[in-house]
């Protein structure tokens, strides 16, 4: 018999649900993809899935450093991060979209479980992807890049916000879709469901789906908020 996501993770055992948000609840990782292939173009670069894998639920200066050794731009960082965010307050301007299923699989969850936002953007930035997605009633335990003293992928961000949910990290389960994001799940002891941005798979991940659109996925929100 095929292995299911309920047999994965039994909705039974979970006692909190926590997302990241960008890449995950909005659409913003299209819009920085966007950003960093023009900035790559302009050094004659072409913007790879691997260079994506390698900045994608970064902190800033560690996408920065990397962006340095893609482009061979060594102390550039400062630089290229201007030019970077120039770019892509252009693109966010008129907001971002929620990525498909993104709210109603918060709301089933929350039927049941505390849930909560563990995020390596900025408090300005959360707030305003979490209230545009229409949840910012139930996300209000948010962790953000000046919540912890080191970002993903350390387990930091997922360690905090397991306390303020006031539950045990083992029996809560992460949503991600970075490798850097899930790898700050595990280490905390969550249970990861991923949804790359990058297509592949996540190592580690007790499940990884196409999108939160996914039949078991969606099964498995609906039974735990049952």
């Amino acid at each position: 018999m095929p292995r299911t996501l309920n047999d994965s993770i039994p909705p039974a055992s979970v006692r909190a649900v926590i997302f990241d948000c960008d890449g995950l609840l909005v659409d913003s990782e299209s819009a920085w993809s966007r950003v960093q292939s023009e900035v790559y173009r302009g050094y004659g670069v072409e913007f790879t899935d691997e260079h994506k894998r390698d900045v994608i639920g970064r902190s800033v200066p560690e996408a920065l450093a990397a962006m340095e050794r893609h482009l061979d731009r060594e102390g550039d960082g400062d630089a290229l991060g201007r030019e970077m965010f120039r770019l892509f307050e252009i693109e966010a301007e008129p907001g971002h979209d929620e990525m498909p299923g993104a709210s109603a699989i918060v709301r089933s969850c929350a039927r049941s479980v505390p849930v909560a936002v563990a995020s390596s953007a900025d408090q300005r930035h959360l707030d305003a992807n979490v209230e545009s997605v229409g949840v910012g009633d139930l996300l209000r335990v948010r962790v953000n890049s000046s919540s912890v003293a080191n970002l993903k992928p350390a387990p930091d961000p997922y360690l905090l916000a397991c306390e303020r949910l006031g539950v045990d990290p083992t029996t809560a389960v992460a949503f991600e879709d970075s490798a850097t994001g899930a790898a700050s799940a595990m280490a905390a002891g969550l249970k990861v469901i991923a949804v790359p941005t990058v297509p592949g798979t996540i190592d580690g991940a007790a499940w990884v789906a196409k999108s939160l659109l996914d039949d078991d996925v969606v099964a498995w929100a609906e039974l735990l908020g049952a």
